[in-house]
Formats: structure tokens, sequence, C-alpha cells
């Protein structure tokens, strides 16, 4: 018989802290997120090198996610929207020219579809492009690029 307080290894808290977010993670309004943290402090909990008895907090979270789960019909239902957004999108393009040698530069354009009933009348284009210098180009990594094999 072990008389010793109930505790959990910081390596196992976090591996359980995981399963569990990942568990809870399709639940509505994010149900395991904030019900989770005492788990995961207890994962941190003395710098992650010893095993420690278990935080009250851990137990009030464990306890409370059983009831949820134990209750009539489960975890709360989460619902997605697949319909088509009401408002029209806005469009971005851009674009970029390197040869090394010469001036790099990137573009972009910028569409606001035409919403009358939000003051916005008429379809609104930006649109922008600069030369930049090897601060910029310095930092990517050569490759090379084939199109239509």
């Amino acid at each position: 018989v072990n008389d010793s307080p109930p505790a959990l290894p910081p390596g196992s808290a976090a591996k359980f802290a995981g399963r569990l977010a990942f568990a809870t993670s399709w639940a509505a309004g994010r149900l395991g997120r904030p019900v989770l943290r005492p788990i995961f402090d207890q994962a941190l909990r003395d710098g992650a090198r010893q095993v420690s008895p278990l935080l009250p907090s851990v137990r009030g979270a464990l306890a409370f996610l059983i009831e949820v789960l134990r209750r009539p019909g489960g975890l709360p239902p989460r619902s997605f929207r697949f319909a088509r957004a009401a408002r029209p999108s806005v469009r971005i393009w851009t674009d970029a020219m390197f040869v090394p040698g010469s001036p790099a530069g990137i573009a972009f354009y910028v569409e606001f579809p035409a919403e009358p009933s939000r003051g916005q009348p008429r379809t609104e284009r930006f649109h922008g492009s600069i030369f930049v210098g090897e601060e910029v180009t310095g930092r990517f990594v050569p490759v090379t690029v084939r199109t239509g094999s």
C-alpha cells in the first residue's frame, strides 16, 4: 500500500495535457483550454525535473473535465459554417523579381469589391512596388526553379 500523495512526473503531465488539449480542441467554445492550464503548470513545476505532488488546481481541473464528460449528451457540440461569406472577398496579388547583379523588386495589387450597402459604391484598387537592396535580398537562399517540365 502506497501512502504517498498522488504525484505526476513533469513529462507525463505535459504529455497528458497535450493529449487532453487535442481531444478537447473540437469542443464548443474551446472548453478545454482554460481547464488544462493547471495541468500544464504541473508539467512546469519545480523546473520540470522531479516528480511533484498533484497541485490542488490539477485535481479541480480533472474533476471538472470528468463531470463535463459525464453530463447527458457529452461535450457541447461545435458548429461550423460552410456557406459562402456574407461579404465579398478582398483580392490580393503579389509578385517579386530577382536577378543576381540587378535591383530586386516587389509589387502588390489589392482590390476591395464594391459594397453599396456598407457605403462603398464602387470597387477600389490599390497598387505599389519598390526596389529593395542587398539588406533584403541577402537574406534569401538561392534555389533553381524549373518550369514547364
